[in-house]
């Protein structure tokens, strides 16, 4: 792709159109745009805490990097965990 076919790309019409969940959190650490993956996947969040989508356990780490990040400062690695949930075919890859 060349400089031109990437400079007339619509960004927001591709990320809405991604098959995976995007969003975009406040620097108040509330969800304000979410895609229509993520929309499907677990409803309308837009005002909602991020935090309240995290694992309890790992909240308030998730509040500290959140707040390192909003600052400009570096962020721990965190490992990833995943639930098997209810849904069919749940799984963590």
């Amino acid at each position: 792709m060349n400089a031109s076919e990437l400079a007339a790309l619509d960004f927001p019409t591709a990320v809405e159109d991604l098959a995976a969940p995007a969003y975009v959190i406040s620097r108040e650490g509330r969800f304000c745009w979410i895609n229509r993956a993520m929309l499907a996947l677990l409803g309308d969040l837009r005002g909602e805490p991020f935090v309240e989508y995290v694992a309890p356990e790992h909240r308030q780490l998730a509040r500290t990097n959140f707040t390192r990040k909003v600052v400009g400062k570096r962020t721990q690695i965190f490992e990833r965990s995943c639930s098997t949930g209810t849904a069919a075919g749940s799984r963590c890859a």
